[in-house]
C-alpha cells in the first residue's frame, strides 16, 4: 500500500518542498491550496479557500483516507 500525504498550503514554498521530498520517497501527494499558483507535477491538485468549511469538505470529497 502506497503511502498518501495531504498537504494544506501546496503552492507555497515549503508545501512545494515536502511534496518533492514525499514523492521522491514514493509518496503519493495531494495538495490542497486557493489555486493561485501551480502544484509540483504529479501532485493532485485540490482547490479551496480554508476559511470556508463547505469548500473545504467538497475539495476533499474525492479524496479517500
Amino acid at each position: 500500500m502506497k503511502k498518501h500525504a495531504l498537504i494544506v498550503g501546496i503552492s507555497g514554498v515549503i508545501g512545494r518542498g515536502l511534496a518533492d521530498k514525499l514523492q521522491k520517497e514514493g509518496w503519493q501527494v495531494s495538495g490542497l491550496s486557493r489555486g493561485r499558483g501551480a502544484v509540483p507535477e504529479g501532485v493532485t491538485s485540490l482547490t479551496a479557500d480554508l476559511t470556508d468549511a463547505d469548500a473545504v469538505r467538497d475539495a476533499l470529497k474525492t479524496e479517500k483516507p
